[in-house]
């Protein structure tokens, strides 16, 4: 009988891993896959070194195979990994509304000195400037983004494209991806919904999204 899949969650800049719950609940509950939330210091830590740590906790995981859901920054851990130490065990990812192409927004805050501080190292070496990031990772990619604008982006960042508030559509687009959808949720209300949870689950059983 084959290992159950372990589902690694990897949570956004500012977070912790408990406001998964809701998307940990659902994969329970539809897939009866075990979750692990790797927690990390998102402002402290630059990209490499929380890449370093995500493949050490990768590597403590239960024998199987391994899937991997990223919010916001966590995504673009996830696709950091991919793409240097490569992803140790066969599975899929899904990337939550997370700024693959850079962060415009944040891009704003760090014209401000002591916002940087804010920030953290890895978002302002990461994402403050414009990228092409691809997927070439043998794994199957899911992303999904968020396209009801309600957050900082509306006052900071003052985006005028579809976005979740934070981050923009055209921020998540990743070429290579196997599936994309974009759901009326926002950028930190898509870590609270329902919809959102059960697609993160299909995504990882079939991978593709439900339509």
């Amino acid at each position: 009988m084959p290992e159950k899949a372990t589902v690694v969650i990897v949570h956004g800049l500012w977070m912790t891993g408990v406001e998964t719950f809701l998307i940990k609940r659902h994969l329970k509950a539809q897939t009866d896959w075990p979750t692990a939330s790797f927690n990390y210091a998102s402002v402290r830590d630059s990209l490499p070194e929380i890449v370093a740590q995500l493949a050490d906790f990768v590597d403590r995981q239960p024998a199987g195979d391994v899937h991997f859901v990223g919010h916001s920054l966590g995504g673009v851990v996830i696709h950091e990994l991919a793409h240097t130490l490569g992803l140790p065990r066969p599975g899929r990812a899904v990337l939550l509304c997370s700024p693959i192409q850079g962060s415009a927004v944040a891009a704003t805050v760090a014209r401000v000195p002591l916002a940087r501080r804010v920030l953290g190292k890895a978002v302002c070496e990461t994402l403050i400037a414009p990228a092409r990031r691809t997927w070439q990772a043998d794994a199957e990619a899911g992303v999904i983004a968020g396209i009801r604008s309600v957050g900082l982006g509306r006052t900071v960042g003052h985006i005028d494209v579809p976005n979740d508030g934070t981050v923009s559509l055209c921020e998540t687009e990743l070429p290579g991806a196997t599936d994309a959808i974009a759901l009326p949720v926002s950028h930190t209300s898509a870590l609270f919904s329902a919809r959102v949870a059960a697609q993160i689950a299909f995504f990882l059983s079939h991978g593709r999204f439900r339509r």
